[in-house]
């Protein structure tokens, strides 16, 4: 049923947008002041029911308590013609139920930032001792704005309330999302929202639900029994340590979980820092607002990562198989039809079916010399063998098949990469078989090898060491001779097919020695990759050293555009990015400026020594006619957002230089955050003055007052005068920041008498209290 334009009091109906067990849902306008809100309004059977009532009326008392960006808010409560409502803002948006039916799994950097704002929510409900009860996709809004907002506090209770619950109350709630104490109708608290939370995670990182069933009792038996498959194996994208969190929030046990949910914010926040995302709401927004576009630009910056990372890790040899087949099995999650990952991973199957046992094989490479024996001569090692493909009617041996990706069709083999030819004296017969090579000849060459190597490394600086750990998603240092490297497909041109897999020894082993009149071979210094977005353009090589000296630490910052000036723990570096830096291990803080750009601060926590991170930020272009100031004095030091942009993590007394314009600039910090529009004059100033502590102690003023709501039955819109005076309110209204004490409240509407001429109410510290007037019509 479609309402069109229907009067309901102070408000004006339009469409119907929802139905629940208890009341339908409709978006509305609010005649007073002209905006637009969602009205929920209980079934008129369901009015003489005084439990149900008492519940539908404790949602709108739960949530009015709280005033949070991530909540949905309520403006009103009451009842029209004795039929209960709540009024609450109104969210352009999706929920997160029809968001994943429409858009799929997001990417992980945006459901790590929708968890992080769903439990910023919840964080601030529990502080508030309230318990949610039904945390659910279907109960979380995904605003337009990438704002995430928690809504329908219908089962929510304080925690002083969770003892004696009815039955019914007890096992009302979504079953797939229940924790296992709400199922079985014993006490809850907020663990049993971190329980729901972490399915919702779950779902949202992954596109499947931990806990199924097609019938209430076995969702419930699952529930109290199950364990549900780790997440990173349903979604191999998602790193351990973060599956270990939402296991932790799934535990059974409530003593097992976090036990509060600023516990799992915090390792959100760690995860995110290690992603190092740093626009947080700017990220959301741009994937609110275009969810294929940006989403796909963010899946196709991960596919081209981490094939890159499976090919460079095949490439070197059979001991990096399976971390290669892990980002292979990468990229088939995000594309199931990716041809070059799914022939490079049946070329990885082939090489280790066919090789033989170590022990047993007569061919195996020798043993790696002791230290400062030098390197291996190069008639010592036998060249790669090429990789022969399975005959088209059986598939190959041991061929790995990525989940839900379709049987990939017989295919031609692969060509071996071009290679320089290899000395005549490094040539085996085929297969490794035929008289073995004579030991005197391989002895001179050795110390040839040697002389020649010692020529050279006397004519240059020593080499660098390697660095102590490998990580499979940062770019790898290249040696001298770099393996071969497969290019990542594109949109506009057919994946290139994966270059052959050694069988025994990675290619870098085979190395012939250089000529002596060449010069001595330059170490490749790797090109930083942003962890965040997909860089359009190659960032220009950078010139500082690859690896980290001893006890220290390096960062390879990049942006883009590149060129930035960058300073570290408030220092400037005399070197723009892209470059790396040498720093000691610990926590620092990056902040970047470009001509044209807004100045942009990122945090990247707990870098260890000898570790090489990545970090990079995409700079936003600033708008607007010319530049003028924006003078901050904000108490104490805050975060600083413009637009959604970080622009400084060290608040305060500054001054910024942004675009002219309007400008929506956003504090935060321990105490809480506050937001403003500003308009910055072009080549002018504006200026913000706030004290969060002197704000804060208002608000305490505040609640230390009291409130009166007035409603009349028989007709709205009568006008409320407190103590003689008029409100400038209509009814229904809530009337606050009341001193406590007694005070007199009268209505009066023209053709209306009311049956009391005035009512003395008391008003208490923190409590509302309630006057209801009846009018009756004059005849």
């Amino acid at each position: 049923m479609t309402v069109n334009r229907k009067d309901f009091g102070a408000f004006e109906l339009h469409e119907r947008i929802g139905t629940g067990g208890m009341a339908s849902v409709f978006v509305g306008v609010q005649k007073s002041l002209e905006r637009k809100v969602v009205l929920k309004i209980l079934f008129p059977h369901l009015a003489e029911d005084a439990q149900l009532v008492a519940r539908f009326e404790r949602e709108a008392r739960a949530a009015a308590t709280l005033k949070h960006e991530n909540i949905v808010q309520v403006i009103d409560c009451g009842r029209y013609e004795d039929v209960p409502y709540i009024a609450m803002e109104f969210i352009e948006g999706m929920d997160l139920q029809q968001w994943l039916a429409a858009w799929g799994v997001p990417p992980l950097e945006l459901g790590l930032l929708m968890l992080r704002e769903l439990f910023a929510g919840l964080e601030h409900a529990h502080l508030h001792h309230i318990v949610h009860r039904d945390i659910k996709p279907a109960n979380i809004m995904f605003a337009r704005d990438g704002t995430l907002k928690i809504m329908d506090f219908g089962l929510a209770r304080r925690d002083s309330d969770s003892k004696g619950l009815t039955v019914m109350g007890s096992v009302l709630g979504t079953p797939a999302y229940m924790s296992p104490e709400q199922a079985t109708g014993a006490d809850t608290d907020e663990r049993s929202d971190i329980f729901s939370a972490g399915v919702v995670a779950y779902e949202l990182l992954s596109g499947a639900k931990p806990f199924e069933g097609a019938t209430f009792s076995v969702i419930l038996n699952s529930i109290l029994t199950a364990e549900p498959r780790p997440l990173n194996e349903v979604n191999p994208i998602v790193p351990a340590e973060l599956a270990a969190v939402v296991q932790r929030m799934m535990s059974k046990v409530p003593a097992e979980r976090f036990q509060k949910s600023a516990e799992v914010s915090a390792e959100l926040e760690n995860a995110i820092d290690r992603l190092g995302l740093i626009r947080h709401r700017e990220m959301l927004r741009l994937y609110a607002q275009d969810p294929r576009g940006y989403g796909d630009a963010l899946r196709e910056g991960r596919i081209k990562r981490y094939f890159e990372d499976g090919t460079r890790l095949a490439a070197q040899g059979p001991e990096k198989a399976e971390a290669a087949q892990l980002e292979l099995r990468r990229v088939l999650f995000l594309d199931p039809s990716h041809r070059a990952a799914l022939e490079l991973l049946e070329q990885i199957a082939r090489a280790a079916a066919a090789a033989p046992p170590a022990a047993a094989s007569p061919t195996a490479a020798p043993p790696s010399p002791p230290p400062g024996a030098g390197p291996a001569t190069p008639s010592s090692v036998a060249p790669p063998a090429r990789l022969e493909p399975a005959p088209a009617s059986a598939p190959p041996p041991g061929r790995v098949e990525p989940r839900g990706a379709p049987p990939s069709p017989p295919r031609p083999a692969p060509q071996p990469a071009a290679r320089k030819p290899a000395p005549a004296a490094a040539v085996k017969p085929a297969g490794g078989r035929g008289r073995p090579l004579p030991l005197f000849p391989i002895l001179i060459g050795a110390i040839a090898l040697l002389g020649i190597l010692l020529v050279i490394r006397l004519g240059r600086k020593p080499p660098v060491p390697p660095e102590p750990a490998e990580s499979t998603h940062a770019p790898a240092a290249m040696s001298p001779v770099p393996a071969p490297v497969v290019a990542p497909p594109t949109a506009q041109s057919t994946p290139p097919s994966p270059p052959p897999l050694p069988a025994t020894a990675p290619p870098q082993a085979v190395v012939p020695p250089p000529p002596a009149e060449a010069p001595p071979p330059r170490a490749v210094t790797p090109t930083p990759v942003t962890a965040t977005t997909p860089a359009t353009t190659s960032p220009p090589t950078e010139t500082a050293p690859a690896r980290p000296a001893a006890g220290q630490a390096l960062l390879r910052v990049s942006t883009e555009p590149p060129g930035a000036t960058v300073s570290i723990d408030g220092h400037r570096q005399s070197r723009p990015t892209n470059s790396s830096f040498p720093v000691g291990p610990g926590t620092h803080r990056l902040a970047f400026e470009k001509s044209g750009f807004y100045p942009q601060d990122m945090e990247v926590a707990d870098l260890g020594a000898g570790e090489s991170r990545a970090v990079g930020a995409t700079l936003k272009p600033m708008s607007g006619a010319g530049l003028g100031q924006l003078v901050l004095h904000i108490k104490p030091t805050s975060k600083i957002f413009v637009d959604g942009v970080m622009v400084s993590g060290a608040g305060g007394e500054q001054t910024l230089k942004l675009a002219a314009g309007a400008r929506v600039v956003r504090a935060e910090n321990a105490l809480g955050q506050q937001s403003w529009t500003e308009t910055i004059p072009p080549n002018g100033t504006a200026t913000i003055d706030y004290d969060f502590a002197v704000a804060l102690k208002a608000a305490e003023q505040a609640r230390a007052q009291g409130s009166v709501k007035v409603v009349t039955s028989g007709h709205d819109g009568a006008r409320v005068l407190m103590d003689g005076k008029d409100t400038g309110l209509t009814t229904p209204c809530t009337i606050e920041h009341l001193a406590p004490g007694d005070h007199s409240v009268s209505v009066t509407l023209d053709g209306y008498t009311p049956d009391h001429p005035d009512i003395t109410v008391t008003v208490r510290t923190g409590a509302t209290a309630d006057v209801k007037f009846k009018l009756k019509k004059h005849h």
